[in-house]
């Protein structure tokens, strides 16, 4: 599955996504092997990686940390960017497909219904589409 939005490389470039992304609010836990721990929240996931909120974070790209949310086992993923309280993690190893789109369903819901920045990932599927924007 190819997302056809191209996200930024480190130099700017555009680079296209290998898996579309879905947006969530996940709360999971965050270690980084140095011994940070802390609550984030999951606001975008896919099969590759995804992007975490918190207001605690010391982490910085190239760490190598594990994300934990709830019912899995942990996440190991290496940080890509950070920007003010966001941070993009890209697992070592993708996961299994079905995976996320139960996470997805059962983390969507507690999205705003409308939310700057919400917008539906480009090869989403229709109904998906139309979960996120609340029809």
């Amino acid at each position: 599955m190819t997302d056809a939005a191209p996200h930024l490389t480190a130099g700017g470039s555009p680079e296209p996504r290998q898996y579309p992304r879905l947006s969530m609010a996940m709360p999971a836990r965050c270690r980084s092997l140095g011994g940070f721990v802390d609550d984030v929240v999951v606001r975008d996931l896919s099969a590759g990686g995804c992007r975490v909120v918190s207001h605690a974070l010391t982490i910085r790209p190239g760490m190598r940390i594990v994300v934990r949310p709830p019912g899995l086992e942990g996440l190991c993923g290496e940080v890509r960017w950070v920007h003010g309280h966001e941070a993009g993690i890209a697992f070592e190893r993708p996961l299994y497909g079905p995976v996320v789109e139960h996470l997805h369903r059962q983390f969507a819901s507690f999205l705003p219904r409308r939310f700057p920045g919400n917008r539906p990932p480009a090869g989403l599927p229709p109904k998906l589409v139309s979960m996120q924007a609340g029809r």
